[in-house]
């Protein structure tokens, strides 16, 4: 577990150094103490919109769940949408991945159910923060709101959370999309 985190965390830092070389210094964003792009922030804003009255999904199911990982660098964010689709952003950078579940149907879909079961270990928000470096923090996005949590990487690492389930399924999922890239 622990050579997974080094390979997740060495992984993700080449990607936010080799995209800081092309695109420059992006703009900062003062609450989180991260420097985000317009972009990522935007995408974010868009994905964790509560579009309540619209939507035909029942209360609990969830319309996108959100797995943020602050690393030293910024955030990665993952999300798989109800419509099947999965993206994930980093907060330094452009898209890095942004596919239809065809190519990883299973991974999502058990994200996505896993999300479901976890929902009880969460609160309801309506304000949205990045997680610091070294935590995770969760979004499930319903139609009757917005439930979030954050925990430390190393307790999730370790099996023992709740949330640990959730985070594995996650992580799964974040790895089967950057082996499809």
């Amino acid at each position: 577990m622990a050579s997974f985190r080094l390979l997740l965390v060495l992984g993700l830092g080449l990607i936010f150094w080799l995209w800081d070389l092309v695109d420059g210094p992006p703009p900062s964003f003062p609450t989180s103490g991260y420097e985000v792009t317009d972009s990522y922030r935007e995408w974010r804003g868009d994905a964790l919109e509560v579009r309540q009255g619209r939507s035909t999904a029942a209360a609990e199911e969830p319309l996108a769940v959100l797995m943020e990982v602050g690393v030293t660098e910024g955030v990665v964010t993952l999300k798989a949408g109800r419509g099947g689709t999965v993206s994930a952003y980093t907060s330094t950078a452009r898209r890095w991945r942004s596919i239809r579940t065809a190519e990883v149907p299973a991974l999502t879909e058990a994200f996505r159910l896993e999300a479901v079961r976890s929902a009880n270990w969460m609160r309801s928000t309506t304000e949205y923060p990045l997680p610091e470096s070294g935590q995770v923090r969760f979004y499930i996005v319903r139609a009757d709101g917005v439930r979030t949590t954050q925990v430390a990487m190393d307790a999730l690492e370790g099996g023992g959370n709740a949330l640990s389930r959730l985070y594995r399924a996650g992580a799964d999922l974040a790895l089967a999309i950057h082996e499809a890239d």
